[in-house]
Formats: C-alpha cells, sequence, structure tokens
C-alpha cells in the first residue's frame, strides 16, 4: 500500500465518532451510571463497578440483558 493510501484508510469516517455520551443515574449499589451513544440511541449501558468484561444493557432501564466480553489469550 502507497503511504497515502494507509493514510486514507487509516482515517475514521466521521459517522464512527461518538461526540459525547449521555449519562443517566443509576442508583444501583455498586454499578456505573447509565449512559449511551446519542440521545437516538434506543440503548443504554451500564456495568458493575470492578468487573472486567461484563457488561449489561436495556432499553428501559429496568429489565437488563448481561453482556460478555470474551478476551482470549494464546
Amino acid at each position: 500500500m502507497l503511504n497515502n493510501e494507509l493514510n486514507d484508510y487509516n482515517k475514521q469516517d466521521s459517522s464512527d465518532e461518538i461526540d459525547e455520551l449521555i449519562f443517566s443515574e443509576s442508583n444501583l449499589e455498586g454499578y456505573s451510571d447509565f449512559y449511551k451513544d446519542s440521545e437516538d440511541s434506543k440503548v443504554w449501558w451500564i456495568y458493575k463497578i470492578g468487573v472486567i468484561g461484563e457488561f449489561l444493557f436495556s432499553f428501559d432501564k429496568k429489565k437488563f440483558i448481561t453482556f460478555f466480553l470474551t478476551i482470549l489469550t494464546i
């Protein structure tokens, strides 16, 4: 790849950028506040403080779905 092509390839698309996260207080002991990527997003994320790789998300901030991030080391 030429240098110019490599530089163009590494540039982020402006639609991929997250301007600022939107926060909402969770009041759940041991958990972060809720956050989402934009006002338009319907997904609220939350995580257990001190726990790596486990995230929860919700559409209504009442029912939660657990998402595990798996990191493999070979």
